[in-house]
């Protein structure tokens, strides 16, 4: 049993560094780059969809002007050409000019406030776009010395595992299964040291009649603690 205990160290000291493992802080720091990358990138999709719509409505005015330019351009063309000369229909065509004109201004406005809408925005995507990158650099740097601390934390355990296997490698398959469940059963610790009458495990004191039993149980005989159910060293 005393063996069996020696082994129920190396697995507690594996559990503690596997919990290391578990929470390292640059795995936190990982963690929290990570999430600064994606709160950046939700936020840089939202403003690249209210982007393209502004874009859109955009090339539809820019695509407007062009339109009512040319049609400028030919009623001018037409009313300072020389071939119109009835006073009626010059006056038609300067008033369609000024109409164009005035439709045309109506819509540079409409686009001016378009480009205004753009200007915050690219704005805030250029500094979301920085975050991003930050928190890209911020990842790597801290993947690197998770790595590198994992690394160390691995081999520890690997040493271990040698260890605990050299040291298995006598005891009882049963033995083993049974302090194995154990070990499942009580959150790690299978086995604890009787001393003074009192279970390492649980800290509680054994009644004298069970103390007594025990006591006298061959030494070869697995006793357990009758308060908490697990293994005993004696």
């Amino acid at each position: 049993m005393h063996d069996l205990l020696a082994l129920q160290a190396l697995d507690t000291e594996a559990d503690q560094l596997r919990h290391r493992m578990a929470n390292l802080p640059e795995r936190i720091e990982v963690d929290a780059a990570k999430r600064a990358e994606d709160e950046a990138a939700e936020s840089l999709a939202t403003l690249d969809e209210q982007r393209h719509e502004l874009g859109r409505q955009q090339k539809r005015f820019d695509d407007e002007i062009s339109s009512i330019t040319s049609h400028v351009e030919e009623v001018e063309a037409t009313l300072y050409g020389g071939t119109v000369r009835a006073p009626k229909e010059l006056t038609d065509l300067q008033s369609e000019l000024n109409s164009l004109k005035r439709h045309r201004r109506d819509v540079e406005d409409q686009q001016l406030d378009v480009m205004e809408q753009l200007e915050p925005v690219d704005a805030e995507r250029a500094k979301l776009l920085d975050v991003a990158s930050k928190a890209a650099e911020q990842r790597e740097a801290a993947t690197a010395r998770l790595d590198a601390a994992s690394e160390v934390i691995n081999s520890d355990l690997d040493s271990l595992a040698a260890r605990r296997a050299e040291l298995a490698e006598p005891l009882d398959d049963a033995l083993l299964t049974s302090y194995d469940q154990l070990r499942t059963r009580f959150g790690g610790v299978a086995i604890a040291q009787l001393s003074g009458g009192r279970c390492s495990g649980c800290h509680l004191s054994l009644p004298a009649v069970e103390l007594d039993t025990i006591k006298r149980a061959p030494a070869a005989q697995q006793v357990s603690c009758p308060e908490c159910g697990r293994l005993l060293a004696r």
